[in-house]
């Protein structure tokens, strides 16, 4: 096999950390921004210390509060006095994240920035208590752009922002939250009236945001081609989506496994397709990371507005993709899982052949794993309801070939402990346990 290009002359990695840092700051089709702000003056800062890795920087900046994707709101909200009761959780999300961001290719290192991000300069900080430079310089920028996001977004609120008020406001925090060193270099040579522009208005702070990673530097070893690369990524995105709640723990990745079940029951070769077919499962749930934590744990019914709020997730999910240089293009894929088959599905309502014919398959995938799982308003059924569920509905809210291949290949796999596979650590790219399941398929046409 062909290797792929070195990291650092390709943007694979980049567009999926962009990506998954859009889907980690959206709340109710709302940009809020914060992972992006903070990582660009992540970027600008490691780029003015000379840091030998500062597109790692960068990326940590990014991605810095995946581990409170959980809560039931935005981290960026319970910056200023949170909320007793969810206080241990707050201070767990660096240490949450620091363990969910080591699934990415070459993201180590930056798993260890992430986890001392809450660390102060003073020793007042969390989960370690480290002190000065105990605490790792890079750990330290990404403390301070966090620091310089709250501010901005306070002063922005209540329109009092201004360049001396974010200097005077950092510098009183310097040797408490992080060194003098990065107080200075941030307002001697990093942050001038340009760039203070560009932190305040959406749309120069998205160019930025894009422009931003060419000019760091980055190299890593030649160990993955693009495609294998995009696939752990998304994968790692997978697992970090359905963070979101417990009751979706896990739910992406086995939806990714049955979906290409159902696609060796239906004879389907062709690696692109299948590689496809994962890759649109992996993310189908995106949006959903932006719904409120309380309606997606409601132990009851959801009121009208709140099965509206819920519907739109699938247009994040297209919106974000749309964004994203290598999923635009199965944007409307991923989205389309909760379309029916007799258009009675949101939010197209498309219907028959007009409904893409992977997210067809994902349909069926996406309602055997809710159905066999637990929800907050009900107990999971067994594998046999779930499956005379399907058939029931095949014509209706299925593709009727599709979903009989689904109950044929699920009705088999069960024996094989198809949902424990799923939850299985490892390497679940899609030719190989394509291999697998095409061995049950061969079973079940016994």
């Amino acid at each position: 096999m062909e290797r792929g290009k070195c990291i650092g002359e390709t943007d694979a990695l980049t567009d999926a950390v962009q990506m998954l840092s859009t889907i980690l700051d959206i709340e109710e089709e709302v940009k809020l921004l914060h992972g992006i702000r903070v990582g660009v003056v992540c970027g600008w800062i490691a780029q003015a210390l000379q840091c030998p890795q500062p597109r790692l920087v960068y990326y940590a900046g990014l991605l810095h509060d995946v581990g409170a994707v959980g809560l039931p709101e935005h981290i960026s909200h319970y910056a200023v006095n949170p909320p007793e009761h969810l206080r241990k959780k707050i201070e767990a999300h660096a240490s949450i994240g620091s363990r969910l961001i080591t699934n990415i290719p070459f993201l180590e290192d930056a798993a260890a920035w992430i986890l001392y991000h809450h660390e102060r300069y003073d020793g007042q900080g969390y989960p370690l208590g480290l002190k000065g430079y105990d605490i790792p310089l890079e750990a330290q920028i990404i403390r301070a752009a966090d620091s310089l996001d709250v501010l901005l977004r306070r002063g922005i609120a209540t329109k009092s922002i201004s360049m001396d008020y974010l200097r005077k406001s950092m510098r009183e925090r310097k040797e408490q939250e992080y060194s003098s060193l990065i107080s200075d270099v941030l307002f001697d040579e990093v942050l001038n009236k340009e760039r203070f522009h560009i932190l305040v208005d959406e749309e120069e702070l998205n160019v930025e945001n894009k422009r931003i990673p060419s000019s760091l530097g980055f190299e890593q070893e030649r160990v993955y081609t693009e495609e294998e690369l995009l696939y752990k990524a998304y994968e790692a995105a997978a697992l970090i989506i359905d963070t979101k709640d417990r009751y979706t723990f896990g739910h992406s990745r086995r939806v990714a496994l049955y979906s290409l079940a159902i696609a060796a029951q239906l004879s389907i070769t062709d690696e692109r397709l299948l590689s496809d077919l994962v890759k649109s499962a992996f993310l189908h749930d995106a949006g959903k990371v932006g719904t409120p934590g309380r309606i997606l744990v409601k132990n009851g019914p959801l009121t009208p507005i709140e099965w509206e709020t819920m519907k739109k997730h699938v247009v994040m999910t297209e919106r974000i993709l749309m964004n994203s240089q290598f999923m635009a293009r199965l944007a409307g894929t991923a989205s389309a899982h909760h379309e029916r088959y007799d258009g009675s599905g949101y939010c197209r309502g498309l219907k028959d052949e007009d409904i893409p014919y992977l997210s067809r398959i994902i349909s069926v995938a996406d309602v055997f794993d809710a159905l066999t799982s637990d929800r907050p308003y009900r107990p999971s059924l067994s594998i046999d309801e779930a499956l005379w569920y399907l058939e029931r509905r095949a014509g209706t809210h299925f593709d009727p070939v599709i979903a009989r291949a689904g109950v044929k290949i699920l009705g088999t796999a069960k024996n094989w402990a198809l949902h424990d596979m799923a939850n299985v650590k490892e390497n679940l790219f899609p030719f190989y346990f394509y291999k697998t399941v095409n061995s049950w398929r061969d079973v079940s046409s016994c």
